[in-house]
């Protein structure tokens, strides 16, 4: 028993474990406020940037992305075209029907995916995230990750975890908080629960349920092996998570949070989205003249027809930053 207690109070006092204990926390901190600043500028600095973007450019980026995917589209045609001519192949009327649906194909995946960002009513953009919740719910992975990030934060409502969530907020809302942690992380636990955000979830989760104080250590070299593992582990998060953040700042909408206020920069701003809608009238125009030399006339009632009944079926835009 005397030994135990030694060797306990050895491995508190051991200026080594000390140390990589001192280490391990900063970095947990790290980690806590690194997330914490990306969570910021992702759900209060940028929606607020483009809120105010979009009351200046979104009739003119929307116009300018509808040209920009209509070029891209005709000039993929024109593209495929060309190749078929260097090989010496005979343009027939089959062919230009393949060489269309082909492109059409191609295409789809881009219109569907980004439909909903500039055609979509406020009930079907409900409707669609609501649905992607849904799947991620399904997956389980945050819904484990809020279950054992509540059993830590509360253990005396461990045996409601795997009851539904609302059990586990009602309860962790009514009982007082068990540990220091509670507040730094409830709240945070509870919004990413909420809008199923895997990334700030893990983050939380790893720090509250993978960084743990162990106190059953026989020896020092044990002690020394596990900390050592920690720092390692955390030191990667660390590392990925500023990626994250780094990439944030140097990317729209973050870097256009100064210039938005600036009246001379909104001014150049309109006129640079009207010089590029101007040149890709410009590139679909020139497409167009060649495909209308090599098909006399099939093209143009072909790409006529297939576009209609595509706009009909699943009508999307390309979008600006990143599909918002």
């Amino acid at each position: 028993m005397q030994k135990a207690v030694q060797s306990e109070n050895t491995l508190s006092t051991h200026p080594l474990i000390t140390e990589l204990r001192q280490r391990r926390k900063q970095l947990s901190e790290k980690l806590l406020v690194v997330t914490e600043e990306a969570r910021h500028i992702r759900d209060t600095i940028n929606p607020s940037i483009l809120d105010m973007y979009d009351k200046h450019f979104r009739a003119a980026e929307i116009a300018l992305q509808r040209k920009t995917l209509e070029a891209a589209e005709v000039g993929r045609r024109e593209e495929l075209f060309r190749i078929k001519l260097e090989r010496g192949e005979k343009l027939t009327e089959r062919m230009i029907e393949v060489v269309n649906t082909m492109v059409d194909r191609e295409f789809a995946r881009i219109h569907k995916r980004l439909r909903e960002v500039f055609d979509m009513k406020k009930n079907e953009q409900e409707k669609s995230a609501h649905k992607r919740i849904k799947q991620a719910e399904e997956e389980g992975e945050v819904a484990r990750m809020y279950r054992e990030v509540v059993k830590k934060l509360h253990p005396d409502v461990a045996s409601a975890s795997d009851s539904s969530s609302s059990t586990v907020q009602d309860l962790g809302s009514r009982n007082q908080a068990p540990n220091a942690d509670f507040e730094k992380f409830w709240q945070n636990a509870q919004e990413a629960y909420k809008t199923k955000n895997d990334r700030q979830m893990r983050s939380i989760y790893e720090i509250v349920c993978l960084t743990e104080e162990k106190d059953d250590f026989t020896d020092i070299l044990s002690a020394e092996e596990y900390l050592r593992g920690e720092i390692s582990r955390l030191a990667r998060r660390v590392h990925s998570e500023e990626t994250k953040l780094k990439n944030m700042k140097t990317s729209e909408p973050y870097t256009l949070r100064d210039n938005i206020k600036n009246g001379q920069w909104r001014e150049q701003e309109t006129n640079r989205l009207a010089e590029n809608l101007t040149q890709k009238e410009r590139d679909i125009a020139r497409s167009k003249v060649f495909l209308e030399s090599i098909s006399a006339g099939q093209w143009s009632q072909q790409e006529k027809l297939t576009k209609t009944q595509f706009f009909n079926d699943d009508f999307m835009e390309n979008t600006y930053f990143s599909a918002r």
